[in-house]
C-alpha cells in the first residue's frame, strides 16, 4: 500500500468518526438564547396565633331523652294474611276490573282541597294497537294508540268507545279521580 493510500484512509476514518454539523464545524457559532423572568412581588404577612379559650358554659341539648313509656302488658295481635283490609264500597266497585275491554282504577285523594266546581280527573288510557274515538255526551275525543286523555268530568258520567256500548262511570266521594284503561 502507499503511503498516500495510507494517509487517505487514516483521514476518511478520523473524519467518519467525528460528528458532522451542518456548516462542518468551520462556521459554527453557539445560539444565545434570552429568557425573561417576571418580578414577583413579595409581601410578609404576619398572622397573629389563634388562641384557644375554653368556656365553662354546659353544652345546650337540642331534644331532651325521654325513658320509653311502660308496656301495657299484652301485644297487639299478628295481622292475619288471609284478611282483607275494608274498602269503602264505592272504592271497590271502582277499583275491582270490569269485564269486557277495559278496567277502571280509582285515584286516591292526596292532601290538597277537593276543587270547588264539583269536577274530577278523569283519565282515559288507550293500550290498544289502534286508534279510538272516545264520546263523552255530544263531544269526541281521539285517543291516540298508547297515549292517554285527561279531562274534566262530574263524578257520575257516560262514556263511550264509537262502534261500543254506552258505559257508565262514577267516582267515589272520598276519591280524585278514576283511571280507565281501555286494553283491547
Amino acid at each position: 500500500m502507499s503511503r498516500l493510500q495510507f494517509l487517505v484512509a487514516v483521514a476518511a476514518a478520523l473524519v467518519s468518526s467525528v460528528p458532522a454539523s451542518a456548516h462542518f464545524g468551520l462556521l459554527f457559532r453557539p445560539r444565545t438564547t434570552t429568557a425573561y423572568y417576571y418580578a414577583v412581588p413579595v409581601v410578609e404577612v404576619c398572622i397573629p396565633p389563634v388562641v384557644w379559650v375554653p368556656v365553662d358554659a354546659p353544652p345546650r341539648l337540642f331534644a331532651q331523652p325521654l325513658p320509653a313509656p311502660a308496656t301495657s302488658g299484652k301485644e297487639p295481635p299478628l295481622a292475619d294474611p288471609g284478611k282483607k283490609l275494608p274498602i269503602s264500597s264505592e272504592s271497590r266497585k271502582a277499583q275491582s276490573p270490569t269485564t269486557g275491554y277495559f278496567d277502571s282504577y280509582a285515584v286516591a285523594a292526596t292532601g290538597t282541597a277537593a276543587r270547588g266546581d264539583g269536577l274530577c280527573s278523569v283519565s282515559f288510557w288507550n293500550l290498544s294497537p289502534v286508534e279510538m274515538t272516545l264520546k263523552i255526551g255530544e263531544k269526541r275525543t281521539t285517543l291516540p294508540a298508547g297515549r292517554n286523555v285527561t279531562l274534566d268530568l262530574e263524578r257520575q258520567f257516560q262514556w263511550q268507545i264509537e262502534g261500543r256500548e254506552v258505559q257508565k262511570g262514577q267516582v267515589a266521594a272520598n276519591d280524585k279521580g278514576v283511571e280507565i284503561v281501555i286494553r283491547r
